[in-house]
């Protein structure tokens, strides 16, 4: 088998493939003339990708959540965004 790379596309489409569908690796490397190994790399790829993206996102919640806590309790001055307030500057 010819090695070959898989584009971004193909790989997005391989994980929902494995993902939603339940193909199996072997399958997917049937479908895209690919070895197995190729579409273990892409998916483990794909299922880092998804990874990061969910602890991105629960990341920023968390400090969302804990800027309105320390806001509604106090320990964080809430801002009044004001543009006639005089800006900073250093003199």
């Amino acid at each position: 088998m010819a090695k070959r790379s898989l584009t971004e596309y193909q790989k997005n489409r391989i994980y929902q493939l494995s993902e939603e569908d339940g193909f199996s690796q072997t399958k997917l490397a049937a479908l895209y003339d690919v070895s197995q190994s190729t579409i273990h790399n892409a998916l483990k790829d794909k299922r880092h990708e998804a990874e990061v993206a969910q602890l991105k996102g629960a990341m920023q919640n968390a400090m969302v959540r804990g800027i309105q806590a320390a806001t509604e309790e106090g320990s964080l001055p809430q801002r009044n965004h004001s543009y006639s307030e005089k800006p900073f500057t250093i003199e």
